[in-house]
């Protein structure tokens, strides 16, 4: 489950920034089907980081709590960001809105490392 998980994260994550990127450099218009992808990419990310949070939680509690409000903040981030006027205020949550993109890919590889290690196998016999 764990590495459905961060192929998820990884996937959805890499296709968001890639598109983020895009609108961030006006290759593409901040509307429409790619508009449409982002969303469906990052949240796919954002969702898979909390599932990896949960799963994580024992066995590395502190950064499943963090990993769990960053994917939350992500896209609420990405949500207010639609809605301000201010060019300046703008340019800071655009730039808020990658670093907490980025942020989700950094703690899933985290927590993913950490699961992984944590599982204990029996000796063989």
């Amino acid at each position: 489950m764990t590495t459905v998980l961060i192929i998820l994260v990884r996937l959805g994550g890499l296709i968001a920034l890639g598109l983020g990127a895009a609108f961030f450099g006006k290759y593409l218009p901040v509307e429409g089907v790619p508009l449409l992808v982002h969303k469906a990419a990052g949240g796919l990310a954002a969702l898979a980081l909390v599932l990896l949070a949960i799963q994580g939680f024992s066995r590395a509690t502190f950064v499943a709590i963090l990993a769990a409000i960053v994917a939350a903040a992500t896209p609420a981030i990405g949500i207010y960001q639609q809605g301000i006027a201010d060019i300046e205020t703008v340019k800071l949550v655009h730039i808020a809105h990658i670093v907490s993109g980025l942020a989700v890919l950094g703690f899933a590889e985290i927590l993913a490392k950490r699961i992984k290690a944590s599982r204990v196998f029996a000796p063989a016999r």
